[in-house]
């Protein structure tokens, strides 16, 4: 049986990874080296200590464009939409689900590259304030993210004048 993977093992090594890319790769390996693991710290201590700029990055910076409104979550829960416009009309909506594992992170985490996003884009960028674990175990994110996702099929054209919707997200980076 021959391999009909589409994909070349290759593409994986390191020597497929760019220059640029493996010295920032380096860099955040150096700044997070020596820091405390959450694990240990405790989500909740570590997730404030983030938010105080505590550790290699500043604290978080947040815009003054964004706005938060409250959808109904499939618990009965509400969820948190954080909600910043484009300059104009809105030609999509982009759902953002930001990183950190299910367990660290916030929607409010990452405003000037959510900012930039709206502005090179057009889209409405909606971030999605989904329940963290352990406090809230597996699947509540998940649940709030599709219940956003589910939201914005149904309200995006009422809401933001238009049905076009995108989904993507961040990985721990943004924690």
């Amino acid at each position: 049986m021959s391999d009909t993977s589409p994909f070349d093992p290759a593409l994986f090594g390191d020597a497929a990874i760019d220059p640029e890319t493996a010295r920032l790769n380096a860099q955040m390996i150096a700044l997070l080296t020596g820091q405390p693991e959450w694990w240990i710290a405790g989500p909740a201590a570590f997730r404030a200590a983030r938010r105080r700029g505590e550790g290699p990055f500043p604290p978080p910076v947040m815009s003054s464009r964004a706005r938060t409104i409250a959808i109904a979550g499939k618990d009965g829960n509400q969820i948190p939409l954080r909600v910043i416009p484009p300059a104009a009309a809105a030609r999509g909506i982009y759902l953002h689900l930001h990183g950190g594992g299910w367990v660290l992170g916030g929607a409010d985490m990452q405003d000037p590259i959510l900012e930039r996003i709206a502005d090179n884009t057009g889209q409405a960028v909606v971030g999605v304030e989904y329940r963290l674990a352990p406090e809230h175990p597996y699947p509540a994110g998940p649940d709030d993210c599709e219940a956003a996702a589910a939201w914005l099929v149904q309200n995006g054209k009422k809401e933001f004048g238009t049905d076009a919707l995108t989904i993507g997200g961040s990985r721990r980076a943004d924690i």
